[in-house]
């Protein structure tokens, strides 16, 4: 992998879990109900499960979870981001 790959997986990465991030954050910040909540969470689980399935996109969940393994890191399953976001 080149640098520039290594940059553009990073940042990619990245673009996956800002989704659930700022579901957490906007639903703290408006001080929402559980149920708002948890829409919140289900929207960036759509957005996610788009974006792990858009074959433009340069991300694959296995290389991901390599790359967390390799960090020393769980590793992550399609649920697991939507599951934390729910808690």
């Amino acid at each position: 992998m080149t640098n520039t790959d290594a940059k553009n997986f990073y940042d990619t990465s990245n673009e996956v879990v800002d989704s659930f991030e700022k579901a957490f954050i906007d639903s703290v910040d408006a001080n929402l109900s559980v149920i708002q909540c948890k829409e919140k969470c289900n929207e960036a689980n759509n957005k996610f499960d788009s974006f792990i399935n858009d074959k433009s996109k340069d991300f694959n969940l296995s290389h991901y979870n390599k790359f967390l393994k390799a960090l020393g890191q769980s590793q992550l399953d399609k649920t697991e981001l939507l599951e934390t976001c729910y808690k």
